[in-house]
């Protein structure tokens, strides 16, 4: 096994699932450019409604194999599409969320997946995704037969690198930040409001508004290159909700938390396993069984214990929940700040903060 050093005094060999991750930390910069030219990660340093008619045929054998061994979104029932975005006519580059029903392999039950689509931008969300993700969690809340939702990137390159930024170009004031992250917060609150369990499935990076989302699953799968973060602190000037502070504390702990938060630091998937904020790290060869697994044992469980548990944990998680912080949102978004993190990083250069 080759082993040698990296540029900030490690030894790693290249099995090192820590190389991986830096891989993906560098991909992620030809949208977030680094600081002092490199970013460091912590744990090393350096259509507009509900489908209508029947429920097409389940899937075969073949497909469902193909399913199994990829993960991929391969089934024989056509996705629904939520949002005006949905018509795919560019071969699934237009931005959009997007879900389907797939049946539980040796159950009776579906099981919803979400499929986060922008891989051009590495699933970054723009604010019309926002809304197709809430009406998307509406509508799988309101079929009887699904029994969980599995929430994913596509492409397998990344589950969401944040906000699309050139959505900012429009929030000039602090009054427009605050009805930005008001309409974020309502697709997060939703998701995290599913009646059933939500399954995040992280390849790659899931930073920004991604690590947000994540957050608000209950479970979460990922591969060893996946990578956890909200690194605003030094590449656009804004903020967190305390929703989602409140969340990340509940899976990453505070100390972490704020260690990746105020250094603008990633985390890697074998930290936030430590954590416990990734439930299980899985080969990407064994990601699709390991999900049809998940699901099965879910799905075997008596759906309203599970929906008693999730709204008993959500409570929990109010206590510590101050609500809105529209003070801390129209300080941030109304600053020249953070006209200025948008700029440059739209421009691919440091910003220069100024503290007003």
């Amino acid at each position: 096994m080759r082993v040698r050093h990296t540029g900030d005094g490690l030894r790693v060999s290249d099995g090192d699932p820590r190389v991986k991750a830096r891989a993906v930390v560098r991909r992620l910069q030809e949208f977030d450019p680094p600081v002092e030219g490199r970013t460091k990660v912590l744990g090393f340093d350096g259509g507009t409604g509900p489908r209508t008619g029947p429920d097409p045929p389940r899937s075969t054998h073949a497909g469902r194999a193909r399913r199994r061994a990829t993960g991929r979104d391969v089934t024989d029932q056509a996705p629904h599409t939520t949002g005006t975005d949905g018509t795919d006519a560019d071969g699934g580059q237009q931005p959009r969320v997007h879900w389907a029903k797939h049946p539980v392999p040796d159950t009776d039950h579906h099981a919803a997946h979400i499929t986060l689509s922008h891989p051009r931008l590495r699933n970054a969300l723009t604010l019309t995704m926002y809304d197709q993700l809430e009406r998307a969690c509406e509508e799988i809340d309101a079929d009887e037969e699904v029994r969980l939702t599995v929430v994913r990137g596509a492409g397998g390159r990344a589950f969401a690198a944040g906000t699309d930024i050139r959505e900012f170009r429009s929030v000039t004031s602090g009054a427009h930040g605050v009805a930005y992250e008001r309409q974020v917060g309502r697709a997060v609150d939703r998701l995290a409001g599913l009646r059933m369990p939500a399954v995040a499935v992280v390849e790659g990076a899931a930073v920004g508004a991604g690590l947000v989302l994540t957050a608000a699953c209950d479970l979460v799968l990922c591969t060893p290159d996946a990578v956890f973060g909200a690194p605003i602190g030094r590449t656009l000037g804004n903020c967190l909700s305390p929703t989602a502070i409140a969340r990340l504390y509940a899976g990453l702990g505070r100390a972490r938390t704020l260690r990746a938060l105020l250094t603008a630091r990633l985390i890697t998937a074998a930290e936030a396993h430590e954590a416990g904020f990734v439930t299980e790290i899985v080969a990407p060869d064994r990601l699709g069984v390991r999900i049809d697994e998940v699901s099965a044992d879910i799905a075997r469980c008596a759906p309203l214990t599970l929906a008693a548990l999730k709204e008993a944990d959500r409570r929990v998680l109010a206590a510590a929940d101050p609500g809105h912080a529209d003070d801390l949102y129209t300080r941030c978004y109304g600053s020249q700040d953070f006209r200025e993190g948008v700029t440059a990083f739209l421009a691919r250069r440091p910003a220069e903060w100024q503290g007003r």
